[in-house]
């Protein structure tokens, strides 16, 4: 996460960016979110869930995602991408452990012009999911962990453009 050399044992963590969208956009425009993460990750464009992933694949040959997310944009305004994160942290018969993280971009395909409207790097802000348990068991080495959340822990808002992460 952010550059740590660490790789903690079943971390769950949000992370967030925030982007205009040009005015000028046109209504057909494609707009592409191309996403991965090690090891689960769950999508959200401006409040609306997109997807969640990735596939499984081998720590040599990183596999990724694209969400046509164009219809959730909204010109001329401010929008939101938001992710949860869940890192296992130890290797199991379905994952070898490697380092958490999350990489992803949102381009935007208009007639002849390509422009990348936002991708992962320092200017995302992230934060421990505050309701996740992260010393619950798992069932068996084969598998990955149970989960326990707390739901009075949670911000019900996190993924919408409105919500602030000023704390983060």
């Amino acid at each position: 996460w952010g550059g740590s050399e660490e790789s903690l044992r079943n971390e769950w963590r949000w992370f967030r960016t925030s982007f205009v969208c040009p005015d000028d956009l046109e209504a057909m425009a494609k707009a592409i979110l191309w996403i991965t993460a090690d090891s689960r990750y769950e999508a959200y464009i401006n409040g609306k869930r997109v997807g969640r992933g990735p596939v499984r694949y081998f720590p040599t040959d990183i596999s990724y995602d694209a969400h046509e997310v164009g219809h959730l944009l909204h010109r001329g305004e401010i929008n939101t991408i938001a992710v949860q994160v869940m890192h296992f942290g130890v290797s199991n018969f379905q994952y070898l452990r490697e380092r958490g993280g999350l990489l992803a971009q949102l381009d935007v395909l208009s007639g002849d012009t390509e422009m990348t409207l936002a991708q992962t790097g320092a200017d995302w802000r992230t934060i421990v999911h505050a309701g996740q348990d992260p010393a619950i068991s798992r069932m068996s080495c084969q598998l990955a962990f149970a989960e326990r959340i707390d739901g009075r822990k949670l911000a019900e808002d996190w993924t919408s453009a409105a919500y602030s992460d000023a704390d983060w």
